[in-house]
């Protein structure tokens, strides 16, 4: 069993390039920052008193010591899943997505080299899963096969409407928009259909679900991992830029950068500082500017 476990985990495993220790820290960096952020915003938005909201940059700043990366993990780690089951069922498949990348770190030993090569597999499996289940679940309820779904959220959300009008001829368009906030107004409006003449909308709408389940395969086999790599990451785009989920998109894209040969998420990180920077300035309403978890 455990050489199964053993060659499965493998298959995910980046031979050669860069050390895996620089990968290893940008991606912890990655995750205590992504934690530390929701808490102190999630803090914000309960109402908490402030200083609670310094025990998240506090576990941050801690997180920085090498010695003190696995207890900081397992407290996380603890506080998270603990905030899922009180949240359960109630809770975004984002926020298990982050529960299990710091769970991750709680239960390996990067003091042992066998153990941080584990890390780097799980992370990766875990992008991995994610992007698989997301493909699967689309296929399974049958919503993006005519363009149903993306047609439902241009008509309701305008970052949707944004993205996808140069796709959808005026007819299209004006139909679509004229049942913004339809589901609400029933039975005073009708809620429907959701159907679009577009072929181009179309062919986009079922190259989402057709990417995600495809690309976690090509990103499992060495010979076509870096193509996959590309198309993982031209996929990822087009979704952050039309629903501006940007939060978890920043964690995700770390976590497909850690197929690269090369330490690309560490050379990133920078922007990485950035951007959960801009979250937390947003949420405290310090400047202008919105995203979605």
């Amino acid at each position: 069993m455990d050489a199964l476990a053993n060659r499965v985990l493998g298959w995910a495993s980046v031979e050669g390039g860069a050390p895996r220790g620089s990968k290893i820290r940008a991606a912890w960096i990655v995750v205590l920052l992504h934690i530390a952020v929701r808490l102190a915003l999630s803090l914000l938005y309960a109402g908490a008193p402030r200083w609670l909201m310094a025990l998240p940059a506090l576990a941050f700043v801690a997180g920085w010591w090498r010695r003190l990366m696995r207890p900081v993990a397992v407290v996380l780690a603890l506080v998270q899943c603990a905030r899922f089951a009180a949240a359960y069922p109630d809770v975004s498949n984002h926020y298990l997505v982050e529960c299990l990348a710091i769970v991750v770190f709680a239960v390996v030993d990067l003091e042992r080299d066998p153990e941080a090569g584990l890390c780097l597999d799980l992370l990766r499996w875990l992008g991995v899963t994610v992007l698989f289940l997301s493909g699967l679940q689309k296929c399974l309820h049958g919503t993006y096969f005519k363009g149903q779904f993306l047609a439902y959220m241009v008509a309701n959300a305008e970052r949707f409407r944004l993205f996808f009008r140069p796709m959808l001829s005026a007819p299209d368009l004006a139909h679509l928009t004229s049942l913004d906030n339809a589901i609400n107004m029933l039975p005073l409006k009708p809620a429907g259909p959701y159907r679009v003449h577009s072929l181009l909308f179309v062919a986009v709408s079922n190259a989402v679900w057709l990417g995600e389940l495809l690309l976690p395969v090509g990103l499992l086999i060495k010979r076509t991992r870096s193509l996959a790599l590309v198309g993982a990451l031209v996929l990822m785009a087009g979704i952050l830029v039309s629903s501006n989920e940007l939060f978890f998109d920043t964690l995700f894209i770390n976590l497909l950068l850690l197929f690269a040969r090369s330490d690309v998420n560490w050379k990133l990180l920078p922007l990485s500082l950035a951007s959960y920077g801009y979250y937390l300035l947003a949420g405290f309403g310090l400047v202008r500017g919105s995203f979605v978890w």
